[in-house]
């Protein structure tokens, strides 16, 4: 009389639905993923403030052109800033 004992594997696949371990494994691929994204998000938005920065150079150096008395000296700025 020997019963069959069942494998803890089985045991394991009876109380946890297999969609758990999927989406176990889903998480685990995307952690890597959400930290690239945000390491992306954070170079996109650097390259936004430095653009910003760039533009605003450009309209200090126009209206240090329309201001200064020597008028080629701010087009040297704007030529600078492009640059």
């Amino acid at each position: 009389m020997s019963m069959l004992q069942p494998s803890p594997s089985t045991l394991f696949a009876a109380f946890v639905p297999s969609s758990v371990v999927i989406d176990d494994m889903f998480a685990f691929i995307q952690q890597p993923l959400r930290f690239l994204s945000q390491i992306l998000l954070l170079w996109v938005s650097f390259m936004d403030l430095v653009v910003v920065v760039s533009s605003l150079n450009i309209v200090v150096a126009i209206w240090l052109d329309s201001v200064d008395a020597n008028p080629g000296n701010g087009m040297l700025t704007l030529t600078y800033s492009i640059g």
